[in-house]
């Protein structure tokens, strides 16, 4: 948990309208920054056959939010 809280640090400060993060979780996660910016980015996901998580944060992410990604 503690590698992750370093690496998302950065992102509280920042507005992103759509952000690739390639971290060691082993997949690459997406920062949306609109409800719009998420439907494209499913759509595309889905229509290239990925799997599309979700995990709301409010700008803060904790442990709890891990094991949601982690599934």
């Amino acid at each position: 948990y503690q590698n992750y809280k370093s690496k998302f640090k950065y992102l509280k400060t920042q507005t992103y309208p759509s952000l690739l993060l390639p971290f060691d979780f082993g997949f690459l996660m997406q920062v949306a920054g609109s409800i719009a910016e998420i439907r494209r980015l499913v759509g595309v996901a889905k229509k290239a056959g990925q799997t599309v998580g979700f995990v709301a944060t409010l700008g803060a992410l904790h442990g709890g939010h891990m094991s949601l990604i982690e599934r």
